[in-house]
C-alpha cells in the first residue's frame, strides 16, 4: 500500500501502554538522513529508489518488520545486494565496524521514510540496541490491521468459543477492529 494515487500517506503510530495514540509524521533524524542521502546519491543516484522499492515490496507482504528482517539474508549478517550501496557510500576508509553500524542506522532511517510514505497504518516500538553507549534504537514495526488487529481478533474469537458463544470468525472480528480504529 505504497503511494497510491489519491490516497494520502498515513502517519506512523506509537501506541502507548497508557492507551495513547501518538501520530508521527516527521522523518527521524532528518539532518543526518539528508547528509547520508547526499552521500548515497553521489555514489548511485538510483540506489535510494531501489532501496525504497524493495522495502515497500517487503512491507506489502509482511505484517511485522525490522531493518534486519528486510535487509539481511538468513541468520548471518550478509546484506541483500540492493542495500550494499548504503555501506559503500559511508565507507571513507575508517573503521569497518563503525561503517557497518552507520550503514545500519542509515537503513533504519530509510525504513522510517518508507513507513511515512505508506497508505496503511503501522505501529512502531523502539528498543535500545546497546544500553551502555547507543543513542539509536532498534525499531520494530507492526501493521495495525494486518498484525495487531488479527492478534486481538484471534483472542476474541477464542474467548467467544470458550464461552460457548458464536463467533463471526477471526477475519470478521479483525475487520471490525480496523473499522473501529479508523473511525476514531
Amino acid at each position: 500500500m505504497w503511494k497510491q494515487r489519491g490516497v494520502m500517506p498515513m502517519p506512523l503510530y506509537k501506541l502507548t501502554i497508557k492507551g495513547e495514540v501518538i501520530e508521527v509524521t516527521q522523518q527521524a533524524r532528518a539532518l543526518q538522513f539528508r547528509s547520508w542521502l547526499g552521500d548515497l546519491n553521489a555514489l548511485d543516484p538510483l540506489a535510494h529508489t531501489r532501496c525504497l522499492e524493495y522495502i515497500h515490496g517487503y512491507l506489502d507482504t509482511h505484517t511485522t518488520a525490522t531493518g534486519r528482517d528486510i535487509a539481511v539474508i538468513g541468520p548471518g549478517d550478509t546484506w541483500r545486494n540492493v542495500f550494499i550501496p548504503l555501506y559503500d557510500c559511508l565507507d571513507y576508509g575508517g573503521d569497518p565496524a563503525e561503517v557497518h553500524a552507520n550503514a545500519g542506522k542509515f537503513l533504519g532511517l530509510i525504513l522510517w521514510e518508507a513507513m511515512l510514505e505508506r497508505a496503511d497504518e503501522w505501529h512502531f516500538t523502539q528498543y535500545p540496541k546497546n544500553l551502555e553507549s547507543e543513542d539509536y534504537f532498534v525499531t520494530h514495526y507492526y501493521s495495525i490491521p494486518g498484525h495487531i488487529h488479527v492478534k486481538i481478533a484471534e483472542r476474541q474469537h477464542q474467548n467467544l468459543l470458550n464461552h460457548n458463544r458464536t463467533s463471526p470468525g477471526v477475519e470478521e472480528l479483525a475487520r471490525r477492529l480496523t473499522e473501529k480504529w479508523r473511525a476514531r
